[in-house]
């Protein structure tokens, strides 16, 4: 046993090109089948003998196939089987990360603010008057003849030329 594991190492190392390993692979591969096939053909054949007589005078065309359409089937049933253990199986919770200190960027920098849904109110910083005195209207009014009169001149004239001109 000693001897032969010596010499595969010995090959191994001697022919170490991708080629020799595939090669080697595959014959295993082949061989592994080979021997499967050989199980199999003969697991068909004491099947067979188990059947009873009317069921094997019905289906003929079995007598062959039955090791391997049993194989087939129960590796089918063991796929199903793993497929329905693995699915029914709780997924595994990961624990949460411990973060020592603050967040590298709080959420409120991260995401945007909700907008409201409705408009504020209008806030009025004053009431509206009824009557204004000439002393409330001081600080807003202008006499727009005391600076500038010649450029208001200027425009009501030119208005009163383009509303003349359009005139048929």
């Amino acid at each position: 046993m000693a001897e032969k594991v010596k010499d595969r190492a010995a090959r191994l190392l001697s022919g170490l090109n991708a080629g020799s390993f595939f090669h080697t692979a595959a014959e295993r591969v082949v061989n592994l089948f080979r021997r499967a096939a050989g199980r199999v053909k003969g697991w068909g054949e004491k099947l067979w003998t188990l059947l009873p007589v009317s069921v094997r005078e019905k289906l003929p065309w079995l007598e062959g196939r039955l090791g391997f359409i049993l194989t087939g089937a129960a590796l089918a049933l063991l796929v199903l089987l793993v497929a329905v253990v693995a699915a029914g199986e709780p997924a595994v919770e990961r624990p949460e990360a411990v973060v020592s200190g603050s967040l590298p960027i709080p959420p409120e920098e991260l995401f945007l603010p909700e907008e409201p849904d409705f408009l504020p109110p209008v806030i009025l910083e004053r009431e509206q008057r009824d009557v204004w005195t000439t002393d409330d209207a001081e600080p807003y009014w202008y006499n727009p003849l005391e600076q500038g009169e010649e450029q208001w001149r200027e425009r009501v004239e030119q208005v009163i030329d383009d509303l003349l001109e359009r005139v048929p």
